[in-house]
C-alpha cells in the first residue's frame, strides 16, 4: 500500500490536514464574499425603500401644506377643495383632512412601511468590516429619515413652523442621502 509507494503515514496525514485546511479556507472565503455581496444587497435595499417611503411621506407633507395654507388664506384649489370649503376655520379643514379615509390610508401605509424599514436596521446590525462606514452612514440616514416622517405625520407647531420644519428635516434626510450613496 502506502509504505510501497514511500509515503509515510505521516506525510499522509500532513497531506490531509492540509487538504482540510484548504478545504475549510475555500469554504470561509466563498461564505465571506456571499455575507459581503448579501450585505451589499441588503443595505442597498434598505436605502431604496427609505427614500420611497420619504417620498410618500413628502406628499403627505405637501398635502397638509397645501390644506393649511388653502384655508388660512381661504383658496380655491380642486386639490384641497375637499377639505376646505366646508370648514371654518384652518383646524376645521386639517380636522377634514385626516379624518379622510384616503389620506388615513396614505398615512397606514407609511406607517406599515416603516415597520418593515425599522426591522433593517437590526438586520444591518454588525456589518463586515468593508461596510462599517456605510452601516455607520445607512443609521444617520435612518436618524434623519424616522425624524422626517414622524414629524410630517404629527403635524404639530403653527403653519409656519411646520413648513419651515419640514423644509430643515428635508434637507437633513436628503444630506443623509447624499452622504450615503
Amino acid at each position: 500500500g502506502i509504505l510501497t509507494l514511500g509515503i509515510t503515514i505521516t506525510n499522509y496525514v500532513v497531506f490531509l490536514i492540509g487538504c482540510f485546511v484548504l478545504l475549510i479556507s475555500i469554504v470561509l472565503f466563498v461564505s465571506y464574499n456571499a455575507r459581503t455581496e448579501n450585505y451589499n444587497i441588503e443595505i442597498c435595499t434598505a436605502v431604496d425603500e427609505i427614500m420611497a417611503v420619504s417620498a410618500d411621506a413628502e406628499n403627505v407633507g405637501n398635502q397638509i401644506c397645501s390644506v393649511w395654507n388653502n384655508a388660512i388664506f381661504d383658496k380655491d384649489n380642486e386639490n384641497t377643495a375637499k377639505y376646505t370649503s366646508t370648514a371654518k376655520d384652518f383646524n376645521e379643514a386639517l380636522s377634514n383632512l385626516f379624518a379622510d379615509e384616503e389620506f388615513i390610508g396614505k398615512i397606514t401605509a407609511i406607517r406599515n412601511k416603516q415597520s418593515a424599514i425599522d426591522a433593517y436596521l437590526g438586520k444591518l446590525k454588525n456589518p463586515p468590516e468593508k461596510f462599517e462606514d456605510a452601516y455607520d452612514e445607512f443609521k444617520e440616514l435612518y436618524y434623519a429619515y424616522s425624524d422626517y416622517v414622524d414629524f410630517v405625520i404629527l403635524c404639530k407647531g403653527s403653519y409656519n413652523t411646520y413648513t419651515e420644519d419640514l423644509a430643515k428635516k428635508s434637507s437633513a434626510l436628503m444630506e443623509s442621502f447624499r452622504e450615503i450613496k
